[in-house]
């Protein structure tokens, strides 16, 4: 069954949380967010230690190593930034992650 198969792949590779979520901002605020990111030293989210962390244009991806990720991003067609958090089980509370996004903004 479907269930079972899910089963299988949570004792291969483990269970994992996933949020997704993003802010409005005015117009260039995206803009200055991001900015803002890529100026400051981020070791930890919400209690779980950033191993590297990835630039690109628009988007900037703090990583957990192999327990998970979390990227934000500018919107490319809306006043926005979107967050998305992967972590995995035991890794740490995706709550208290999701909870230190929210608070930068």
């Amino acid at each position: 069954t479907l269930e079972k198969h899910l089963e299988g792949l949570f004792e291969k590779y483990g269970k994992r949380e996933y949020r997704q979520g993003y802010f409005l901002t005015n117009d260039g605020g995206a803009d200055e967010v991001m900015s803002a990111l890529r100026e400051t030293s981020i070791s930890e989210i919400g209690g779980v230690s950033v191993e590297s962390t990835n630039l690109s244009a628009n988007m900037i991806t703090f990583r957990f190593g192999q327990n998970g990720f979390c990227t934000i991003r500018a919107s490319g067609t809306e006043p926005k930034v979107k967050y998305y958090i992967d972590i995995a089980d035991g890794a740490g509370d995706i709550n208290d992650v999701e909870d230190a996004v929210r608070a930068f903004f």
